[in-house]
């Protein structure tokens, strides 16, 4: 399942983050053929708060390699992130964004440790 990572994300409130959430999971979705429900986005707390929302930063992570995952398609993954936080950095008040900029980066199962379950609550 891929995990976006979002840093120098300024505090915008839960509406518009939502919103931006639900266009990030469908750009991936849309890259990679999968379900917007299987890719996860995260904000983690900068502690630095000079120049939030100056530069937006994107790591994709967890994404599993598979012989269909060809560079073209990890560049059109990350070319659509792009889009979709640069179309979001235009309504972003001052500071303005001045910098958007998406890593995408294999994992690799057979190489690299990895586990997985899910909870069930009753």
């Amino acid at each position: 399942m891929p995990v976006l990572l979002i840093y120098g994300m300024p505090d915008v409130g839960e509406a518009p983050l939502k919103r931006l959430t639900d266009a990030l999971q469908d750009a991936v979705s849309g890259a990679l053929s999968i379900p917007p429900s299987q890719v996860s986005v995260f904000y983690p707390v900068d502690r630095m708060q000079s120049g939030l929302g100056e530069e937006l930063v994107c790591f994709v992570e967890g994404l599993f390699s598979m012989p269909e995952r060809t560079i073209g398609v990890r560049q059109r993954l990350a070319d659509s992130l792009e889009n979709v936080l640069s179309a979001f950095a235009v309504v972003l008040g001052p500071p303005r964004c001045r910098m958007v900029e998406v890593f995408v980066k294999q994992f690799d199962p057979k190489n690299d440790g990895f586990a997985s379950s899910e909870l069930v609550r009753g």
